[in-house]
């Protein structure tokens, strides 16, 4: 995105936050489709090489554990998968970012 595409994007959320805000309303992303989709983006790019790294690895260390267990913590209170489903996806979705390479 341009550097000017940017700004305009930014400036367009500072207002829809302040009018919810006047209305006494809480910002909720998920009602702005570009900004939901850049933040589970962020989010993905930032949990790629954890995903990766933990379920590729025979025997992953506690940081590893930890983190995965972090992702399957999430899927499992904020999307309502149960803990073998979320697993499966997570191995899942590995496979796929190994075919990326």
């Amino acid at each position: 995105m341009p550097e000017h595409g940017k700004e305009s994007f930014r400036n367009e959320i500072f207002r829809k936050v302040a009018m919810a805000n006047r209305r006494g309303e809480k910002f909720d992303y998920t009602t702005h489709e570009k900004l939901k989709e850049a933040i589970e983006k962020q989010l993905f790019e930032e949990r790629r090489d954890t995903i990766k790294l933990t379920i590729t690895s025979r025997s992953p260390d506690m940081e590893q554990l930890r983190k995965l267990n972090e992702v399957v913590d999430t899927l499992v209170t904020r999307e309502g998968y149960c803990p073998e489903c979320a697993n499966e996806l997570l191995k899942y979705v590995s496979s796929l970012l190994a075919r990326e390479k």
